[in-house]
């Protein structure tokens, strides 16, 4: 029996719908061989031809292809409506300012936001997290972000200015000391102490105050000049030579390495008579600053004994033994301050033990040691100090301006000149 076209488009919707197939229940069994399709209905047998097969499977192609088809044009229809409400809804709601706006609230799982409630698809959720706010509003909040990274760099630039400019002596001192020069860049003034010289004649030999010192450093470029202060003179005295000596110079500025009570002179000719304009820096060496007691002794001794009577009236001035006392040096000071523009740097020197010192500073050592501690045999070393210290060197009084072979004074000054140089003066 040969099964109408009709017959056979409602058998295979009921197979493939699982529906019912006339009062029964559809059984379906398919035997394919190569000459047609034997399909068997409850009690009907139902034969179909190849050639009509092949057009009803044609036919069911097309049905399937149309129905997909319609599936997707819905869908894009549905996509449209939902960007279109996504839109109108932004739209609708106020533009609330950056400053203004809140941090999402956290949405408990049984409660779904608005825009999610009202647009359960995933385009509309998508234009709902991501299209929430208006470019504008957007737009403001990136501006603020920006401003905000801006000015912490701005802050954080001017910091790193401020710290390398406010150590730029620490970073110049060391590039400079890279080099393997050693003359400063300006001449050096060296300031001998009380009962100095610049050279002394004794029988053959000649000897200076500053001990093969000046030699070793003329030969490695650095302009020296040794003025000749009174031996025993007041500071003011030697000062005022000094203030001379500094102005007849032909250079625009010179660094001052003095030793003892030079450093005594060079502050006072530097805060006083006008000179530290031409002074770039000052080094003392064993000066003291705060006094020494040896001076109270020898001052109070020749008081007692007249001596300084004596010597004024055979027209010799001891006023510098009075000028470093422990008293004076205290009026000195709040007197006579720094003057900006010039740098200050010191030396101090001690000496450990009464061995360790030249043979003619033992006594007063020994005294030193009884009444002020660590000395360098003349002065104390609390006293030395003034300024920016540069070095604490195991030197006597003497040894420091190269009268002991026991210390290798050149090199000091080799070391200081190196040190002005790398500081840039």
């Amino acid at each position: 029996m040969q099964a109408s076209g009709g017959d056979l488009d409602a058998a295979e919707r009921a197979a493939s719908m699982d529906q019912p197939y006339g009062a029964g229940e559809l059984a379906s069994a398919f035997e394919v061989a190569r000459g047609g399709l034997h399909l068997t209905l409850g009690s009907a047998n139902l034969e179909l031809d190849p050639v009509e097969l092949g057009r009803h499977r044609e036919i069911g192609v097309d049905h399937h292809q149309h129905l997909g088809q319609r599936r997707r044009a819905a869908k894009r229809e549905r996509h449209k409506e939902d960007r279109r409400a996504a839109e109108s809804h932004v739209r609708a709601e106020p533009i609330t300012p950056a400053s203004e706006r809140r941090p999402p609230e956290r949405v408990d799982e049984g409660v779904r936001p608005m825009c999610v409630a009202q647009r359960p698809t995933l385009f509309a959720q998508f234009l709902c997290r991501f299209r929430a706010e208006p470019p504008e509003v957007e737009m403001g909040a990136n501006r603020a972000r920006v401003r905000r990274v801006f000015i912490a760099l701005t802050v954080f630039v001017l910091l790193g200015l401020w710290l390398a400019w406010n150590t730029r002596a620490r970073w110049l001192r060391a590039i400079r000391l890279l080099g393997g020069r050693v003359d400063p860049r300006y001449p050096v003034v060296l300031l001998h102490g009380m009962f100095g010289f610049t050279e002394l004649e004794l029988g053959p030999r000649k000897h200076e105050y500053f001990q093969n010192i000046c030699g070793p450093l003329e030969e490695l470029g650095v302009q020296v000049h040794r003025p000749q202060l009174p031996a025993l003179g007041s500071v003011r005295a030697r000062a005022t030579r000094l203030a001379e000596y500094v102005r007849d110079l032909d250079a625009p500025r010179v660094n001052i390495v003095a030793h003892s009570m030079g450093g005594l002179d060079a502050r006072y000719a530097i805060a006083r008579l006008g000179i530290a304009r031409r002074v770039a820096a000052v080094i003392t060496i064993g000066t003291p600053h705060r006094g020494t007691p040896v001076a109270d002794v020898t001052s109070s001794i020749g008081d007692k004994l007249g001596m300084r009577r004596l010597l004024r009236a055979l027209g010799l001035s001891v006023d510098g033994v009075g000028d470093v006392t422990t008293q004076h040096m205290q009026d000195f000071n709040r007197e006579i301050e720094d003057v900006r523009g010039v740098w200050y740097g010191s030396v101090v020197g001690r000496a450990e033990t009464a061995k360790d010192v030249h043979p003619l500073l033992r006594p007063t050592h020994k005294l030193l040691s009884t009444t002020a501690g660590q000395s360098d045999g003349m002065v104390p070393t609390k006293s030395q100090q003034w300024g920016e210290l540069i070095a604490r060197v195991e030197a006597d009084h003497l040894a420091q301006i190269g009268w002991s072979p026991a210390y290798d004074g050149p090199a000091l000054y080799v070391d200081l000149m190196r040190e002005l140089r790398a500081r840039g003066f």
